[in-house]
């Protein structure tokens, strides 16, 4: 396909930038690119030893990555991937690679499998997600390396509550590109909901090692500290998360809340006492939260108004 094809140029002239000066790794990688369409298992060969020459650069491996992809070899091809983008120093880079390696994994190879994605997608949107689950099924029998169709598949099964089946769909197609944003955020959402806390922690971390630290991915590794009665590891979080992004003020507020819980009145009310004064609620519409702005600050407040009681008492 001509998208395809665009798409591969692309990431080709974006990870493997023309060298000054030849050297035997630039060289190797050369004659891979030449020879991974019609002769993979040469290209193969040739990008093994560029790797051994050069173990600490991307280059290899994410080509790798691209030539195993074509080949079917879809779980091999993730791990390549993998590889390859945790080399990469550069975030700018990094991000732009993770983008490439996302559309690579996602494109649709027939008229058929889009028709189902777009119809089991229409569906999904009608709130019919049950019906979309075949269809869904039927795509990835056509294209079993769609990670697209993965993530949808795993959004619809959360949807109809089965969680395991959700976990599994979304799980394979991490495998295949293991630095997919819309995958490993489903895959919190699913597991915190299913109380296994570990592997939402796990998964953050990942996170933040394609995409470097955040204050909404601090926030929500504190909040699964939270949930695991970790309660020391949620507030050392929070405190490195307001340290460092101190205009992230719900943080403050679960700090805040935590600190109360732990009787240390003091720290508890100057936090929430800055939360509720800077907190707005154009800053709650860039988040998720099963709660309102407005239920927030009524909570902050009661908390400080109890925290004014207790300190006349003592």
């Amino acid at each position: 396909m001509k998208h395809l094809q665009i798409i591969m140029l692309t990431a080709a002239l974006l990870i493997m930038p023309a060298a000054v000066f030849a050297d035997e790794y630039t060289d190797l990688i050369d004659a891979a690119k030449k020879e991974h369409v019609n002769n993979a298992a040469r290209a193969l060969e040739l990008l093994g030893r560029a790797k051994k020459i050069s173990p600490e650069k991307a280059d290899a491996f994410i080509f790798t990555g691209i030539t195993l992809y074509k080949s079917g070899k879809h779980y091999d091809a993730g791990m390549e991937f993998k590889k390859g983008v945790l080399l990469m120093k550069n975030e700018v880079e990094r991000r732009d690679i993770i983008q490439i390696i996302d559309k690579f994994t996602a494109e649709f190879k027939s008229e058929e499998e889009y028709k189902l994605f777009k119809e089991s997608y229409d569906l999904i949107e009608k709130n019919k997600p049950a019906d979309a689950i075949t269809k869904l099924e039927s795509g990835l029998k056509l294209n079993p390396g769609n990670v697209r169709l993965y993530y949808e598949l795993g959004y619809a099964y959360i949807e109809v509550k089965e969680m395991d089946k959700a976990i599994a769909s979304l799980e394979t197609g991490r495998k295949i590109n293991p630095s997919n944003k819309l995958i490993l955020k489903e895959l919190i959402f699913a597991y915190s909901d299913s109380g296994k806390s570990g592997k939402v922690q796990d998964i953050i971390r990942e996170m933040i090692s394609y995409f470097g630290e955040s204050p909404q991915l601090l926030h929500e590794l504190a909040y699964s500290y939270t949930r695991d009665k970790k309660t020391e590891q949620a507030i050392a979080t929070l405190e490195e998360n307001i340290k460092k992004y101190s205009s992230y003020y719900i943080s403050y507020y679960a700090l805040g809340m935590l600190y109360f819980d732990a009787k240390n009145y003091d720290r508890s009310r100057d936090l929430l006492d800055a939360f509720v004064k800077k907190f707005r609620k154009e800053d709650m519409a860039k988040m998720k939260s099963g709660s309102s702005y407005d239920e927030l600050i009524k909570n902050a407040k009661a908390k400080l108004d109890e925290i004014e009681k207790i300190k006349k008492q003592s």
